[in-house]
């Protein structure tokens, strides 16, 4: 059961409802209809209803309702007697106390519409599935929020070394996902270099296979180079290693973003 309420104002008269359509059966648009005033008035309430006819002599014939007092407000239960065919009606709120008239409304226009039921059952169509996208949305939004926030994920690569591995490496590697963009950070360190010429590094997250030679910032024993990745192989390369000599410490840092992929 739905209601329509209206609004009455009790000096200016005026009765404004939240709709302008009801259907023509009572289970149609609301099965209530519901008077409440901007200060309220106490007697007896009428709704007179004024609907057209087919007769030319007589255009118009008036209907006369009791209203409940419900001592805030007046309520009528719509039936199909009230609401029987499409068309346009006036209404009035009539309110006597003691046989005396004390509010009379202005008219106030309502429009009878067999299809607005039809209309309602396409509305809670559209809402229910608006339901649906606003939780999606949600459930996005959500994700959005976990990649945006500051944690950074653990990531263990996997080391290929050219020639001797380097003495005991330390590995701190990092990475986070925003938006189908992986950014990483990775540090190697170690006493002894073991004068190795070369390395690889598995990547955090699977790289897009775009046609695109994905270029990185990288540092080795202060040497600035650049690291890099590309459709042939799921690994990071540097472009040039350098030499790091036998028995010397060995730095490795290198920082950069790629897109991710599906496998």
């Amino acid at each position: 059961m739905s209601t329509i309420n209206f609004k009455v104002g009790r000096y200016s008269k005026k009765m404004v409802p939240t709709i302008t359509k009801l259907g023509t059966v009572g289970d149609s648009a609301g099965n209530n209809l519901v008077f409440t005033f901007d200060e309220f008035v106490n007697g007896y309430g009428v709704l007179e209803v004024i609907k057209p006819t087919a007769v030319s002599t007589s255009p118009e014939k008036t209907f006369k309702y009791a209203l409940t007092n419900t001592g805030s407000s007046y309520t009528i239960t719509v039936d199909t007697g009230l609401l029987d065919t499409n068309c346009i009606v006036k209404l009035r709120m009539h309110i006597e106390s003691n046989d005396i008239e004390v509010f009379k409304s202005t008219l106030c226009y309502m429009y009878i519409d067999g299809d607005v039921q039809a209309e309602i059952d396409s509305l809670e169509d559209d809402v229910s599935a608006l339901g649906s996208l606003i939780s999606g949305l949600d459930t996005r939004v959500e994700a959005i929020e976990t990649q945006l926030s500051n944690n950074w994920e653990e990531w263990n690569p996997v080391l290929t070394w050219a020639t001797a591995d380097p003495e005991t490496p330390t590995v701190v590697a990092r990475y986070k996902l925003v938006g189908g963009v992986c950014t990483f950070v990775l540090n190697i360190s170690s006493t002894d270099s073991n004068a190795t010429t070369g390395l690889t590094v598995s990547l955090p997250e699977y790289r897009a296979e775009n046609g695109i030679k994905d270029i990185f910032y990288s540092n080795i024993d202060e040497y600035q180079g650049f690291a890099y990745a590309d459709d042939s192989e799921q690994t990071l390369r540097f472009g040039n290693f350098g030499t790091p000599e036998d028995g010397e410490p060995l730095t490795i840092c290198v920082n950069g973003a790629f897109e991710v992929g599906e496998e």
